[in-house]
């Protein structure tokens, strides 16, 4: 089957995705790298500036998700912490004990939320690179 788009573009697709992968090393990497690249090369073709804002956008999605679940966490424990403590007449070890398996949640979430990145960004970036405009689940429009 013949590709209408080039390897040049299809190498820019994909280095938008691909690119998200350097949050693993660079502090706000994720979002940072891929911007870049699409602000320099979206007007070289339409398919770049498609994968590049689409790639941007998932990056700042998880980061939006992951602090507003992160308030919401840290709330409903305060929450919970002042009820209990207002509850028990005293501060004891098994009153701490409550609090403990709260603290797994946090660790497994951002385990989860990593791992289906790593996954989104490779599928994104492979199909970017067969030519395939591929948006991602769960992706908030931010740029448009």
């Amino acid at each position: 089957m013949h590709n209408p788009l080039d390897e040049t573009t299809r190498a820019w697709g994909m280095a938008c995705h691909f690119s998200a992968l350097g949050g693993f090393f660079i502090p706000f990497g994720s979002v940072l790298i891929p911007l870049i690249i699409w602000l320099t090369q979206k007007d070289k073709h339409l398919f770049i500036d498609e994968q590049g804002k689409e790639s941007v956008n998932f990056q700042l999605s998880l980061i939006i998700y992951i602090f507003s679940f992160g308030l919401i966490l840290n709330f409903l424990l305060v929450l919970i912490f002042i009820l209990l403590a207002l509850l028990s007449k005293d501060y004891s070890p098994s009153f701490l004990d409550l609090i403990i398996p709260w603290q797994i949640l946090p660790v497994f979430i951002a385990i989860v939320v990593i791992i289906f990145q790593l996954i989104m960004t490779i599928i994104g970036g492979l199909r970017a690179y067969n030519g395939q405009s591929y948006r991602y689940p769960f992706n908030l429009r931010l740029l448009k």
